[in-house]
């Protein structure tokens, strides 16, 4: 796995369904773990599109346009797991 402006790294496990919690929202995903030195987490495309979410640099943050729980969540600084 390479992100930007970091070194490549290897795939070490995957993580599947795992309860993510952002701001109002929480839904289950699924993850590849990958020490990263940089990044808590980077959320990919399957996320982005499975869920509906829309960047909006703009304001911020992001909208998730999650059929059950529909929201705008500004400045994530910090992913905690549940």
């Amino acid at each position: 796995m390479k992100a930007v402006n970091s070194e490549e790294k290897p795939i070490t496990s995957m993580a599947n369904d795992v309860t993510l919690r952002l701001g109002e929202w929480s839904g289950l995903c699924n993850f590849i773990v990958v020490p990263l030195d940089d990044f808590t987490v980077i959320l990919g495309i399957d996320f982005l599109i499975k869920e509906n979410v829309a960047i909006m640099p703009l304001l911020e943050g992001i909208s998730i346009g999650d059929e059950y729980c529909p929201c705008f969540i500004s400045k994530i600084k910090e992913l905690e797991s549940v």
